[in-house]
């Protein structure tokens, strides 16, 4: 079984009835199990390839858009912004060093309708960079 097309998330089954799931790759393309011991290939009776199904997924909480104005607006902000929240149709940005918001900026009430009720960063948003 020398010629098996292993990836990452195979379960792999050895002569001595052990199991080790595939979890990296290098860029020599050797894998490696979930110890971190390189795959004996010449070792393994059974490859396994499971179905991985999605259980949850977060929703987004900027569209394309909002991100895209989020970021110009803290570009060109006089102050420095690490975090932001939503009112009713308000937008409060936060400064670390600073307890209240440094500044607003008035948004419809349909745009932002995924942020609410806390304070976010700006890597939670995906804004860092």
């Amino acid at each position: 079984m020398k010629d098996l097309d292993i990836q990452v998330g195979d379960i792999v089954t050895y002569k001595d009835g052990s199991m080790k799931i595939i979890t990296s790759k290098n860029k020599f393309g050797r894998q490696f199990d979930n110890y971190g011991k390189l795959i004996e290939k010449e070792n393994i009776v059974k490859l396994e390839r499971p179905k991985y199904e999605v259980i949850e997924e977060k929703e987004k909480l900027l569209t394309e858009e909002e991100r895209e104005f989020l970021r110009q607006y803290i570009a060109l902000s006089f102050h420095r912004i690490d975090a932001l929240t939503k009112t009713e149709n308000t937008l409060l940005f936060y400064n670390d060093n600073i307890y209240d918001a440094v500044s607003n900026y008035e948004v419809k009430k349909d745009m932002f309708k995924n942020i609410n009720n806390r304070i976010y960063t700006l890597s939670e948003l995906g804004l860092e960079e």
